[in-house]
């Protein structure tokens, strides 16, 4: 996240120019290499966080399902209701991880057009 971050602080001045002005501001090879190997790497970030964040919401809900008491006759509905409430806030965490994840995708795709016609 720190590094999505960081690589979209590095950018948004370059995007802020190219939207106003419809020409970038370093026309420079290397400036569309860093955009496309940059927008490839946080794709990838995003794209196993989603998938690692998903399936451990998953698997944490499945096997909580399975604990019916605890040591001593302890009934485990409480720990249920404390595990849902946790598995709702990480499905919403990973709701906006893939938010993120598709919008880094677009510009994974505009960064690759962009080379591909400069080249």
């Amino acid at each position: 996240m720190v590094a999505g971050f960081g690589y979209n602080l590095l950018q948004l001045p370059f995007a802020m120019y190219f939207f106003f002005t419809k020409k970038r501001l370093i026309n420079n090879n290397v400036f569309l290499y860093f955009e496309f190997y940059g927008d490839k790497i946080c794709l990838t970030l995003l794209a196993t966080a989603v998938g690692s964040l998903f399936g451990a919401t998953v698997e944490t809900k499945k096997a909580s399902s399975k604990i019916k008491a605890f040591d001593g006759g302890y009934d485990a509905k409480d720990y249920h209701s404390k595990t849902d409430d946790f598995c709702m806030m990480a499905y919403v965490s990973s709701a906006f991880l893939l938010i993120g994840f598709l919008s880094s995708m677009i510009s994974s795709i505009m960064s690759s057009t962009a080379l591909s016609n400069k080249s």
